[in-house]
């Protein structure tokens, strides 16, 4: 069986987890996320990982492999894919990401104060 077969059976089972934003430990028996397609990342928030592997989706999320010292492989699904565009990659940092998501907040509570300092003025 080829290495993108293995894969693709494998996500075929793994879909709903990934579907569900769960991270799903790779198993040891599929090749390298390198052999089939994905490529590594240069940058990605630290999760203990060594490696990032990150594979573009049609439905425009990504596919991305956290690969650790041992060897072990950890997937998940981001919903939006940083590489397909500025839209895109905001969503990503805004929605994925624990600086984003904290970005986010402190904006909101930014605004907030803003908007009720006018309202009493």
């Amino acid at each position: 069986m080829t290495p993108i077969r293995l894969w693709t059976m494998w996500l075929e089972k793994a879909r709903t987890a990934l579907s569900s934003d769960q991270k799903v430990l790779v198993p040891a028996y599929l090749p390298h996320p390198a052999v089939v397609g994905f490529k590594a990342l240069g940058f990605a928030e630290d999760h203990g990982q060594e490696r990032d592997w990150v594979a573009p989706q049609p439905d425009g999320s990504r596919l991305h492999a956290h690969e650790y010292a041992d060897g072990t492989l950890v997937l998940h699904r981001d919903r939006y894919d940083p590489g397909a565009g500025a839209l895109e990659a905001l969503a990503h940092v805004a929605t994925e990401t624990k600086l984003g998501r904290a970005a986010v907040l402190v904006g909101g509570i930014w605004l907030g104060a803003k908007l009720l300092t006018a309202a009493g003025a």
